[in-house]
């Protein structure tokens, strides 16, 4: 019992922490703090002692840091994995290789990722735009695979995808239509995430 308490104040801590530090005042301070050591050098004569305490800070800050980032993210990549496997799960995709999928080596991945856009291209050409409107229904597979493009195109990181997914899969289990661009990228609109997640 005492251990998981420990563990749950470690993650509080570290979550808090980075939360602190990820600020704008923060950057600000840390760049003031260099200005300062900067200004300083010729009252100290630019000594061994004033170029080591800003070696000594910054290599103490970065030591931390990195284990701190690390554990956030250790978390954030495992609670995107539990949310995603649960929709996959609740939408009934059956793909095993889908499951587990971050254990699976990088050439792997794009292997699954080919596999799976193909699919999708497929189905997308199958069915096509109903009544020739502007908005499709989308299966699930299919959302996973334009999310992908989407990252691509737009250049932003995977995480950020990866958030958005559960609250598309949320809208396609539901049954409401996707608003596609001419390019067939789904939009996903910022309205779709609030009061969902």
């Amino acid at each position: 019992m005492s251990r998981r308490v420990r563990k749950d104040s470690f993650s509080k801590f570290t979550t808090l922490i980075a939360a602190m530090l990820g600020r704008p005042i923060v950057f600000l301070c840390a760049v003031l703090a260099l200005f300062l050591w900067a200004v300083s050098g010729p009252v100290l004569g630019f000594s061994d002692t004033w170029q080591l305490i800003i070696n000594a800070a910054t290599t103490i800050v970065t030591f931390l840091m990195v284990f701190i980032i690390q554990n956030t993210q250790n978390r954030d990549n495992l609670a995107i994995n539990l949310k995603l496997e649960a929709l996959m799960l609740e939408l009934k995709i059956s793909n095993s290789k889908l499951y587990g999928a971050e254990d699976h080596g990088e050439k792997d991945l794009l292997y699954e990722r080919k596999i799976v856009q193909a699919q999708t291209e497929n189905q997308n050409q199958r069915e096509g735009p109903p009544g020739g409107g502007d908005a499709i229904t989308v299966s699930p597979l299919a959302v996973w695979s334009q999310a992908f493009k989407l990252e691509s195109q737009v250049g932003r990181s995977v995480k950020l995808v990866r958030s958005c997914l559960p609250c598309v899969g949320l809208h396609v289990a539901a049954g409401v239509q996707i608003g596609l661009r001419g390019n067939r990228t789904p939009l996903l609109a910022s309205s779709w995430s609030q009061g969902l997640l």
